[in-house]
């Protein structure tokens, strides 16, 4: 089969775009939609459609599909698929980014400048990707070719000698691992920034998670049973935010501050209607503020001004809080109890009210969350609406809504409580953590399910703790740190992706890591240069 010159140069360049087969799905797909466009006109006037009369796009008449596999015999499989590969991911890096950057251009109302069509920050992102996906390419094909020399019965005598690094080299984790970790250093390409450095702190918390679940898919965790789930991340994760929230509340997160300004208006007294509107109420933010003086000051205790008027005196440093303590029960005695249910004595009577009016107020909104997603659960299955369950979406729902008002008022009432348990020199500050950690206990009503959900409060909890000791100046920063973080984490994980895929849960991950490894179900290529698959799907070329 002979080309002329022009369609030989056009057939040898189209394989640095597209692949062969995918030429071919794109001349079919275009000629059915023509076909589709013919038959709605020829019937819109009264005739009859002739498929055979309609022809292809004029393109395809040009350059065939056999003309380009004719083409890339010439070229190398695995230069074709590395060019293409990272031509779209530019491509597609660069246009989210755009979109992205357009999107908060939009919203901003014109307070942020309108993004330019080519800017340096977009490049050096878009380029980082592309060559890290693509140095792993490559360096995963040497490592592998020298990971199989190895074991081969060519290389006994270096085995014999070289026992150490023979070791490393028949190490199945070895081509994955030392590619990726190379290639995680062109991480530093990109433009220094907290998103470089959230990207990093997420990539060691997936790294960490996966590494989890590879070590206890092999039954090397069974003896903890259920204390081995993700639950017990839950205790740790609230004590660490609710310490941070009370003396640190620039390290938390704004979904956690959301989380207890909410609940607070279930537990600290409402503005009363007769109080006047010039006077300020304090916020749940100054109740917060004065209870952490109120911890480090040891807790000091409450005189009454209805039992004592002329000796009632409060120090400035709580006056912000003088309009709720003011009107407090004469029987409380301890400062932070006047503050926190200031007309009820008992500790316990406050919880029980504040824990039933927490659960009406996340019942209003979960119930009907609860339905919606169970509606939309039967319209993808294509289930009638007399298959769902109501009483297990309104098991679930109540469930979910006891479990968050439980957690909430054991955060509001702890504070109450270890004042009876604990002497006021007693674990002053520490008591917090202990409080917030009882607090999460609760999660065992969900210990075999919620897994990602405690992971992403655990994530929380780690990014709180790192911004605390970051504020405290009780770490050192390295230069270019993140990268480091990032290409060990991305070794790990592609480690992981490599030698047992089954530990990464999420599909999106994995969609993410198949498209870095190179293993793609479009591309028409040999298995002798097949790019870098897992090794589960490997073994099954």
């Amino acid at each position: 089969m002979s080309l002329s010159k022009p369609k030989e140069t056009a057939a040898y360049l189209a394989n640095f775009v597209i692949s062969a087969d995918e030429y071919e799905y794109l001349v079919n797909l275009l000629s059915k939609l023509n076909r589709i466009e013919k038959s709605d006109l020829k019937q819109q006037k009264g005739h009859k459609l002739q498929l055979h009369s309609i022809p292809k796009p004029p393109f395809s008449e040009y350059i065939s599909a056999d003309d380009i596999r004719l083409k890339s015999e010439e070229l190398d499989d695995f230069s074709l698929i590395l060019w293409r590969a990272s031509s779209r991911l530019y491509s597609a890096s660069y246009a989210i980014a755009f979109i992205g950057s357009f999107l908060t251009y939009a919203t901003s109302k014109g307070a942020l400048p309108k993004p330019r069509l080519l800017d340096r920050t977009r490049v050096r992102l878009s380029i980082s990707l592309a060559m890290m996906m693509t140095l792993y390419r490559l360096l995963y094909r040497i490592t592998s070719s020298l990971h199989f020399g190895i074991i081969s019965n060519s290389a006994r005598k270096f085995r014999r000698r070289h026992r150490r690094i023979s070791k490393i080299l028949l190490s199945q984790f070895f081509p994955s691992f030392t590619s990726a970790g190379a290639a995680g250093l062109i991480y530093g390409l990109q433009p220094k920034g907290p998103l470089r450095a959230y990207v990093a702190f997420y990539s060691a918390t997936l790294a960490v998670e996966y590494g989890f679940n590879f070590v206890a898919s092999h039954k090397q965790l069974a003896w903890m049973g259920n204390q081995a789930n993700s639950w017990v991340l839950f205790p740790f994760s609230v004590a660490q935010l609710l310490y941070a929230y009370t003396y640190d509340r620039d390290c938390v997160s704004e979904l956690f501050k959301a989380f207890m300004s909410l609940t607070s208006k279930s537990f600290l007294p409402a503005k009363p209607t007769v109080y006047p509107k010039t006077l300020p109420w304090p916020s749940s933010e100054v109740v917060i503020d004065s209870l952490s003086t109120i911890t480090l000051e040891k807790y000091p205790p409450f005189n009454s001004p209805i039992l004592y008027p002329d000796s009632y005196v409060l120090p400035k440093r709580y006056r912000a809080i003088d309009p709720i303590v003011s009107q407090a029960h004469p029987g409380i005695k301890n400062l932070s109890c006047a503050l926190i249910h200031p007309t009820a004595e008992s500790c316990l009577s406050s919880f029980v009210r504040g824990s039933s009016r927490q659960y009406l107020q996340f019942a209003r909104y979960i119930i009907p969350f609860y339905a919606a997603r169970a509606l939309l659960a039967t319209r993808r299955s294509h289930k009638n609406l007399s298959q769902i369950k109501l009483g297990n979406v309104l098991k679930s729902a109540a469930k979910f809504s006891i479990f968050l008002s439980m957690v909430s008022s054991t955060i509001w009432s702890g504070l109450c409580s270890t004042q009876y348990l604990f002497s006021n020199k007693m674990m002053p500050t520490s008591r917090i953590k202990l409080i917030g950690f009882a607090a999460g206990l609760w999660a065992y009503m969900f210990n075999s399910s919620g897994k990602q959900n405690f992971i992403s409060i655990a994530r929380m909890a780690t990014e709180s703790y790192w911004k605390s000791l970051m504020k405290h100046r009780k770490v050192r920063t390295i230069a270019n740190g993140d990268v480091l973080v990032f290409a060990g984490s991305f070794a790990v994980i592609m480690a992981l992706y490599d030698r047992s895929p089954k530990t990464i849960e999420s599909n999106a991950v994995k969609k993410v890591l198949r498209i870095l490894s190179g293993y793609t179900s479009q591309d028409p290529i040999s298995p002798a240069s097949a790019p870098p698959t897992p090794n589960a799907e490997r073994q099954s070329l």
